[in-house]
């Protein structure tokens, strides 16, 4: 695990965490999976909902979509329809990416 000025997890804790991770199941490590993706989703929502606030749902949901899967835009077109370009003047992507 990488390490910044200082270490995160503690060497202590990672020890602890990977201890726990040993005496999982199959079935908890999934499970743990699914609920780290769920609160994943549920912070990226409401980090966009402050961000465009005046965003629908639909596109709140489309907006995580697209955080959460950049490497398969074609798809997530497919499934959600295009990216809106902006809300409330503010454009909808990184100014550090190549446009699409």
């Amino acid at each position: 695990m990488q390490r910044g000025a200082e270490p995160y997890p503690s060497q202590e804790v990672e020890a602890e965490m990977r201890r726990l991770g040993r005496e999982l199941s199959t079935a908890q490590h999934f499970e743990m999976i699914g609920f780290l993706n769920h609160v994943t989703q549920m912070e990226a929502m409401e980090m966009l909902r402050i961000r465009f606030p005046a965003a629908s749902e639909q596109d709140l949901k489309r907006r995580v979509a697209d955080l959460m899967h950049p490497d398969i835009p074609d798809m997530l077109v497919k499934a959600f329809g295009p990216l809106p370009e902006s809300v409330n003047g503010r454009v909808d992507r990184n100014p550090f990416e190549p446009k699409r």
